[in-house]
Order: structure tokens, then C-alpha cells, then sequence
């Protein structure tokens, strides 16, 4: 967050900057993916019940539902 609001503007920032605040993605992205399977593992041995929901809600599926469709 601090890098976007240090920029007043992020509609017109040079190339440069745009590959730069990509690169910074990447790497929460990177992180987030890796605590997220980590989580959704303990869900799965130890709470299969909140596991289901969690897979439900999966936030890399946009299509993803929370309601259990038969």
C-alpha cells in the first residue's frame, strides 16, 4: 500500500515504475499462495468441515460459491 499511495497519480506512471510495481506483486502474490496452501492443509487434516468451505470460498476462483450444489 505504502508504494501505491507514495504515487499521486497511478494512472501515467512511466513503464519503469509499472514493472517495478509488478515485480512487488509477484512477490506478495508468491507469499500469500504459500501461507494459503499451508492453511488449507492444516483446514484438511484437522477441520474437514471448515476445509470444505474454505475450498467453497477459494479466492483464485472467481466462480468459486459458497452454496454446496448437489
Amino acid at each position: 500500500m505504502e508504494e501505491l499511495e507514495a504515487r499521486e497519480d497511478i494512472t501515467s506512471l512511466p513503464p519503469s515504475d509499472y514493472e517495478h510495481l509488478a515485480g512487488d506483486l509477484t512477490r506478495a502474490y508468491s507469499a500469500v499462495i504459500g501461507e494459503w496452501l499451508g492453511y488449507m492443509e492444516h483446514l484438511s487434516e484437522n477441520y474437514p468441515y471448515l476445509f470444505s468451505l474454505a475450498v467453497r470460498k477459494n479466492p483464485f476462483n472467481r466462480e468459486a460459491r459458497v452454496e454446496v450444489l448437489s
